[in-house]
């Protein structure tokens, strides 16, 4: 029965992308967030959700730009062109890199594949901006992310209540594959959605609901203890302060931070305060030690080949060359895409993520000006705590990317689609935005 719904659903929604491709980014996305196929693997088997849907939102958005009903103001933004030159630099690495045939260390993932699933990632986030070009579609996007962390962080929980795991919490998976199934990866999922959830409760006008999504955060806190990771625990740790900085409410400020210490200190468990007991000596405590040996070695790497780096999954091969440690990742998303796509790739990376971050400080800055001046709508009010929200989750990542290789990390790609849109609508001085077309008038 599970698996004749899916099929419906599926083909339902492959037609309904056709005549509306923004639909199909929507379920994308959910498959991508989410990773249904993950959690129900029975019902997938055989099945490539992702694709089925991508395929035909693409024929979709190419009918409609026939139609003359595409305008390009949403893909012609720098945040896009960062992307564009980034995805260069990853192609040139990956074509022309020296270690990506092989070397004398040990290959951590097959170049082939890795590229296959980057441009794939890449091709369809700009074929998304030609989609989300309104503040309904915005708003229903956005929906994704909060709908999924509800769901895993209950999915943890409940996994954890169960019995059904022991040691360090990964995510779900299925035949050992899965987004979330590095214990890393899956507390960066709720590093970067509880934000969602906390500004999306102040747009809530129901006291209870809004209370009701707020109770779930708390359980997002234990989720990242479950995982174990250091990362994770510093990545929330730093979204905490940050929230608590720049709420306007003081009593959220003095609340929020001991909540989160009471929660750490009553359900955090041995592992991962044996973990982060290690923090303050990374030096001396191996994991810690080794980070810096790796991102020495990526420096090295940059240093030898700043055009190419050594190439798109050649950092383990390249590692005995340049450093005479055990050869491993880099453990930091910006040195991992510098030392295998070379130095533009890490200058553009970085400066990826600050332009994103100073876009969404200049939204703030112009909403709450129209607030001062003029009552703010319903739908303005969304675009305001979301864009609080994506600036903290934002932060978060860009946090955690110094400790984690967060390079590849999916729901990215997500996040700077959101942030896009809100560039483009604030860009043209929040005016009231229904499509692509009108803002190009």
């Amino acid at each position: 029965m599970g698996q004749i719904l899916l099929y419906i659903f599926l083909a339902g929604t492959s037609v309904v992308a056709i005549a509306r491709p923004w639909i199909g980014v929507v379920v994308a996305y959910v498959f991508v967030i989410l990773g249904p196929q993950h959690i129900w693997w029975w019902n997938f088997q055989g099945v490539r959700p992702f694709l089925l849907v991508a395929i035909p939102t693409v024929i979709g958005i190419v009918f409609a730009w026939v139609r003359k009903e595409i305008d390009f103001s949403f893909l012609q933004t720098k945040i896009n062109l960062l992307f564009f030159i980034l995805f260069g630099c990853i192609t040139v690495s990956y074509l022309f890199g020296p270690y990506v045939l092989g070397g004398p260390g040990p290959r951590f993932q097959n170049p082939d594949l890795l590229y296959d699933r980057i441009w794939k990632t890449y091709f369809f986030y700009f074929m998304s901006t030609l989609c989300i070009n309104d503040k309904r579609k915005f708003k229903y996007l956005s929906y994704v992310m909060i709908v999924s962390v509800i769901y895993l962080v209950y999915w943890a929980n409940d996994q954890y209540l169960s019995g059904f795991w022991y040691g360090r919490m990964a995510g779900p998976k299925a035949f050992g594959q899965g987004l979330y199934v590095d214990e890393n990866v899956f507390a960066m999922l709720f590093v970067t959605g509880l934000p969602f959830l906390y500004y999306a409760g102040f747009f809530l006008k129901n006291k209870i609901i809004r209370l009701g999504l707020w109770l779930v955060i708390p359980f997002g806190w234990h989720a990242i203890f479950l995982t174990g990771s250091r990362g994770g625990l510093l990545g929330l740790a730093f979204t905490v302060l940050l929230i608590a900085w720049r709420s306007p409410k003081r009593w959220i400020s003095v609340l929020i931070i001991p909540a989160m210490l009471i929660a750490y200190q009553w359900q955090a468990g041995d592992v991962l305060k044996e973990r982060a007991a290690t923090i303050q000596d990374y030096q001396a405590e191996s994991s810690g030690g080794t980070r810096i040996q790796a991102w020495e070695a990526s420096i090295q790497m940059m240093k030898a080949h700043p055009l190419t780096g050594v190439g798109l999954g050649g950092m383990g091969p390249a590692f005995p060359v340049y450093s005479t440690h055990k050869p491993r990742v880099a453990h930091n998303a910006y040195l991992q895409t510098g030392a295998e796509s070379g130095l533009i790739a890490f200058v553009v990376y970085i400066s990826l993520v600050c332009y994103a971050l100073v876009s969404l400080l200049k939204n703030e800055k112009k909403m709450q000006k129209i607030a001062k001046n003029s009552s703010i709508n319903d739908n303005t009010l969304y675009l305001k705590c979301l864009n609080n929200g994506l600036f903290v989750s934002l932060c978060g990542f860009s946090f955690c990317a110094l400790f984690l290789s967060l390079n590849n990390f999916e729901p990215f790609f997500y996040i700077v689609l959101l942030i896009n849109f809100l560039h483009v609508y604030s860009r043209h001085s929040m005016l009231s935005v229904n499509s692509a077309k009108e803002i190009s008038q």
